[in-house]
């Protein structure tokens, strides 16, 4: 197993753009998240899939989001459901023309994981045949039955922070703290995926590869940090970097937009939309 650091010298290697292009090229990102008390979680990682680069966002939430969605990313299209699962049946019409139109998805973020957004993400992976990156909710909704991964015939990429990989594996924090690379490795290469374990020191398992993050600041601890990074991943894996590529370059974009808000508000005052905001210096100062 290569052994790799995520730092300053880390080469991100970001594809120029065609000069006859258009929106379409640039990814067809599908993210379902968000619920009427966590609508913050869904605009965070579409403004930063829209930041990293994606050429069309897509948000498929709770109706009623549509509003502060709209006034925080008006480039966004909001596509809604009615939380109640007995009408799941009749919008799943609907839901499945969603997952049909997108080139990748971004399943998890401030979802929830009560029976409603369980039947959505069971049909998400029993639908989609597209790259996928799982986060936050979604993730602790596949704790709970991991075999809707075992068939899955796309890459996929998930995002847990140490308790969400606890809930994954079974396993007691300190056990996970001590042994993350190991854990990372093995979770990434028993499901055939790739793992991004967050924490102060990221770790990217892919399958031939490790990395390990040592970039980034203690003020990147706060609400809505994770739903960029996210947004920033399912944005690169859009635009057609494989799963390894996507998860790295995406945390060492995060991490350099981090220290950057950093600079500015200082690690106390730092919030999630900092680092969005960093985002296109991020990627400026790291490419040729």
């Amino acid at each position: 197993m290569k052994k790799i650091l995520i730092d300053h010298l880390f080469g991100l290697e970001l594809k120029a753009r065609e000069k006859e292009t258009h929106k379409g090229n640039y990814g067809k990102v599908l993210i379902v998240a968000g619920s009427r008390s966590m609508a913050g979680a869904a605009a965070l990682a579409s403004l930063a899939a829209y930041r990293t680069g994606s050429g069309i966002v897509k948000i498929l939430t709770e109706e009623g989001n549509s509003a502060p969605l709209f006034s925080y990313v008006p480039e966004a299209i909001v596509p809604t459901f009615k939380r109640d699962l007995s009408q799941f049946d009749v919008e799943k019409s609907c839901i499945t023309d969603e997952i049909r139109w997108a080139d990748v998805i971004l399943i998890g973020p401030g979802m929830g994981t009560d029976d409603y957004a369980v039947k959505l993400f069971e049909h998400v992976l029993n639908t989609a045949h597209i790259p996928l990156v799982i986060d936050a909710d979604g993730l602790n909704i596949l704790s709970k039955n991991m075999d809707l991964i075992k068939s899955y015939d796309a890459p996929i990429i998930i995002t847990p922070h140490i308790g969400e990989m606890c809930r994954l594996i079974n396993r007691n924090e300190s056990e996970v703290l001590e042994n993350r690379e190991a854990l990372a490795i093995l979770f990434s290469k028993e499901h055939q995926v790739t793992t991004v374990l967050k924490s102060e020191r990221t770790t990217v398992a892919a399958q031939d590869s490790i990395y390990i993050n040592k970039l980034g600041n203690p003020g990147m601890a706060t609400a809505g940090s994770g739903d960029v990074l996210s947004g920033i991943i399912v944005s690169l894996l859009g635009q057609g970097y494989t799963a390894e590529q996507s998860a790295t370059f995406g945390v060492y974009i995060h991490s350099k937009a981090g220290d950057l808000a950093k600079e500015i508000y200082g690690e106390h005052s730092m919030m999630a939309r900092d680092m969005i905001g960093a985002i296109h210096t991020a990627i400026l100062t790291s490419t040729a």
